[in-house]
């Protein structure tokens, strides 16, 4: 998935949209309303009409259900956990 956000990884392996001002690589990968909803970078106004917009239905957010495979990013999931559960263990981080 290359450098992206860890957040922005992290609804992807799990399949949910993301909402995200238009900027950069979140924007990139949010292109063409595939993988989520956008809202013009530093407009309150434009964030706050996205979310009333969502709320209402007048916006839909993607169905990312069948989007991303899921089993393509299990080891990467894997090892990100572990990195969590070695910091949380100091037994574990001392064995490493």
């Amino acid at each position: 998935m290359g450098e992206l956000p860890v957040v922005i990884q992290e609804a992807l392996i799990a399949g949910r949209p993301i909402l995200c001002s238009a900027i950069g690589g979140m924007a990139e990968k949010v292109a063409g309303d595939e993988a989520g909803i956008t809202f013009q970078p530093g407009n309150a106004f434009d964030l706050a009409r996205t979310l009333v917009d969502i709320v209402e239905g007048r916006i839909v957010a993607p169905d990312m259900a069948a989007a991303y495979a899921v089993e393509a990013e299990e080891a990467r999931v894997t090892q990100y956990v572990s990195v969590f559960a070695t910091t949380l263990d100091p037994r574990r981080a001392l064995a490493e």
